[in-house]
């Protein structure tokens, strides 16, 4: 149910809640008069203030008063439909037998708002007079304006009432749904379980809550969730079952994705912990090659590099989600991204002993891409091709010019694809069939997101098959660079001369991190010295007086903010040039930084590139350095 039909069908039920002479009400989701009840009020001659929080109750019988809060207090952990009957003074002082009904309304995403609710004046009603009758009328008229789906069921669980809600939402007559042609409505894989579920609350006498798909008017099925709660006599024994049915499909849905969202961000993560760790073996082993070791140290800075893209991602899922992805771009031979992608999907293809062709053009093709963000593109690519499959059958990359683009084919001998399927191939969590999800996995991080990734580079993505078991195509187009592609010049590793040697402070609780920090600042030239909290920083600075201090921010004690703040207190503080080391990229987060005084705020892990430049500005005389934008 959309938003906006739901408002509307509250409109018309607050309405009819105020023409009513049915003593109706409205409690907070914790039972609680909270606003003016005309009704109540009216029937018991209190005042808000007296009937308000739990005031109501001061107008029960005083023996009925425990059973009642009792049974309301169940009723409320419960969340389920209520009917208590008990004596309530009226205003003129008499008690009169009242038979009150409660409904819980829950919001869309299935949170408990309020409690609705009549009362009946039982009294009358075994009279037998008229006007009784005509107020058991208006409260079914009460109950078909309700939103959610109602019905009554007797004690053996057969529904012998069904709100209009009902009809309208399954197309079905009421005749058609009575008795236990109701459990018609489910879905063939819940409807065991409602029956079951129900059959035994029945026989146990509690209530019972389920969450499953119910058929629409145009054959759609929702999931709803439902609930039924037993209505006893006062003697024990139930007479009737009183249920609602409230929609959660949209709530249901969107956390769906999002779990499936977070699974493929999972999944992009591992991938780059294969070629980083066998790289890290071929390291510590003695008998391998410099050429070997140069190899393994490439792989592991182009995973590592990887790694930290995809986790600024994580940090922001809003940002992903709602299209708000930068692209990086840069200069890029399209060979880096092709080889950084194999070597990303290298596991998967070597599980399936998959046989891998690359051609090449003879001429070097350059984009200006961001690379991180065409290699996922590219290695999704591929590793669906593996998943998808047969064992030993081979995998094509095919690379060719086209004019003003390069035409980028993955073939594979897989399963294939449906006519409807390519339709949708490219829809967010697309699916061939719940047989293929069970047996490869599902598609991974999915070609919607691919799609998008390569329209933001100004190319398109496009799927083929030519059916079931003939094997897919995808092929990917996108713009070539205009100026000739070219690696991006580098400053050479080395000492910093005597004029450019700095004093370095290193400030972070974690040993190890310190120490990895320590040792590349050195390595670059300059002294450094270390502490591992804000108290030990402030006594070495007043010996060492450092030039450059690189602060953690999530220190105990005092914080890399507090230190930052504390620094720039001292006569060598003012002028020195302050570096938060964070783990923390957002924007608020550095916007914070600049606040407590740093210059520069740097993503953990920040290499030797970003630490040069800093370290090689000069530092400023008389105040702050330039702070990073």
């Amino acid at each position: 149910m959309t938003s906006a039909s739901s408002s509307s069908e509250e409109a018309r039920m607050r309405a009819l809640v105020s023409v009513t002479s049915t003593v109706v009400w409205v409690l907070s989701a914790e039972g609680r008069v909270e606003e003016e009840q005309p009704g109540l009020q009216g029937f018991t001659g209190l005042s808000f203030e007296e009937v308000r929080g739990d005031g109501w109750t001061r107008a029960l019988h005083p023996d009925d008063y425990a059973r009642v809060l009792d049974e309301w207090a169940g009723f409320l952990r419960l969340q389920a439909p209520a009917e208590i009957h008990y004596r309530m003074r009226r205003h003129d002082g008499e008690y009169r037998h009242m038979r009150a009904r409660a409904v819980p309304m829950f919001d869309e995403h299935c949170r408990l708002r309020e409690w609705v609710g009549a009362n009946e004046d039982m009294t009358a009603y075994e009279q037998g007079t008229d006007e009784l009758r005509d107020r058991e009328a208006r409260l079914m008229q009460f109950a078909d304006s309700l939103p959610h789906i109602a019905w009554e069921l007797d004690p053996s669980g057969a529904a012998v009432w069904v709100n209009r809600r009902l009809q309208e939402y399954s197309g079905c007559e009421t005749s058609s749904v009575l008795g236990w042609k109701w459990a018609d409505l489910f879905h063939e894989d819940d409807r065991e379980s409602y029956i079951s579920g129900l059959r035994r609350a029945v026989e146990q006498g509690q209530a019972f809550r389920l969450e499953a798909r119910v058929r629409r008017a145009d054959g759609e099925y929702r999931w709803f969730q439902l609930a039924n709660a037993p209505q006893s006599t006062k003697h024990g024994g139930i007479y009737r079952w009183f249920g609602t049915a409230t929609d959660i499909d949209d709530s249901y849905q969107a956390t769906e994705k999002i779990h499936r969202f977070l699974a493929t961000l999972a999944h992009e993560l591992r991938n780059p912990l294969a070629p980083i760790s066998n790289g890290i073996q071929i390291l510590r082993m003695p008998q391998s090659g410099e050429q070997a070791k140069e190899s393994a140290l490439a792989t592991i800075e182009r995973q590592t590099a990887h790694m930290v893209r995809l986790l600024d991602d994580l940090m922001d899922l809003n940002r992903v989600r709602s299209d708000r992805v930068v692209l990086r771009r840069a200069p890029t031979p399209l060979s880096t991204v092709i080889n950084t992608a194999l070597e990303t999907s290298r596991p998967a293809i070597e599980k399936g002993q998959h046989p891998l062709r690359v051609n090449l053009p003879a001429r070097a093709l350059s984009l200006h891409a961001d690379a991180t963000r065409l290699t996922q593109v590219l290695s999704n690519v591929l590793n669906n091709a593996a998943k998808f499959s047969p064992d030993q059958t081979p995998i094509d990359v095919i690379v060719t010019e086209q004019p003003g683009f390069a035409c980028v084919e993955v073939i594979d001998r897989g399963i294939g694809m449906l006519p409807e399927m390519l339709q949708r191939a490219f829809d967010m969590f697309a699916q061939a069939d719940t047989s293929v999800e069970r047996s490869y996995g599902g598609l991974g991080i999915g070609l919607n997101v691919a799609r998008r990734l390569v329209e933001m580079h100004g190319g398109t993505i496009e799927a083929a098959s030519d059916g079931p078991g003939r094997g897919s195509r995808i092929t990917i187009r996108l713009p070539l660079s205009t100026s000739e592609a070219g690696d991006e010049p580098v400053s050479t590793e080395g000492e910093a001369d005597l004029s450019s040697r700095r004093r370095v402070m290193v400030v972070d609780d974690n040993e190890d991190a310190a120490r990895i920090v320590s040792m590349l600042v050195e390595s670059l030239g300059h002294v450094v010295r270390a502490a591992s909290t804000g108290a030990d920083a402030l006594n070495l600075a007043e010996h060492f007086r450092p030039e450059v201090a690189i602060l953690d921010i999530g220190m105990p004690g005092m914080s890399g903010y507090e230190l930052a703040r504390r620094c720039r207190q001292t006569v060598w503080g003012r002028h020195a040039r302050l570096v938060a080391l964070t783990g923390w990229g957002q924007e608020a987060d550095r916007q914070k930084s600049f606040e407590a005084g740093f210059d520069h705020h740097l993503v953990k892990p920040a290499g030797s590139a970003a630490l040069r430049k800093i370290l090689l500005e000069p530092v400023g005389e008389g105040g702050r350095t330039p702070r990073t934008p």
